[in-house]
């Protein structure tokens, strides 16, 4: 069980704490309304049995787990020969605590295998700073 942050907007839903010492952009928005207590399984525990269910063989992993995708991402480790790409957020300026930058993201997809397809500008209001990027990574 984990505690997931219900955020003002739900958007901004996080298992982390916010945090607007970078940018105040998401400030009103991005603050907890209520604490739900939440059950968490790892994706390579579960694959197989959604394979069984659906017939797929191929994945492309859809991350939007706000600040959380690496360690979503690390519950994939027992089943990363099914993932042909991801998509994850990357973060250049922090809007949670103790979030991944995009340093460390890159860091580890490198060492599983992946490497940058691309990278795509999230929000519309991102001008004059960005603040985070769609990064899609595919394997090697």
């Amino acid at each position: 069980m984990l505690v997931l942050n219900i955020m003002e907007s739900s958007v901004f839903n996080s298992f982390l704490e916010p945090d607007d010492s970078e940018t105040e952009q998401f400030q009103g928005e991005n603050r907890v309304v209520e604490r739900v207590e939440v059950q968490v399984k790892r994706l390579d525990q579960m694959m197989q049995g959604l394979k069984d269910e659906y017939g797929f063989k191929n994945v492309f992993l859809k991350l939007d787990t706000q600040g959380f995708d690496l360690d979503v991402f690390e519950g994939c480790s027992g089943c990363l020969d099914s993932i042909r790409g991801v998509q994850t957020e990357v973060s250049v300026m922090s809007i949670y605590q103790n979030m991944p930058t995009f340093g460390d993201s890159l860091a580890l997809f490198k060492a599983n295998g992946f490497e940058v397809s691309g990278l795509y500008p999230i929000s519309e209001l991102r001008f004059p700073h960005a603040v985070e990027f769609d990064c899609i990574y595919l394997p090697r």
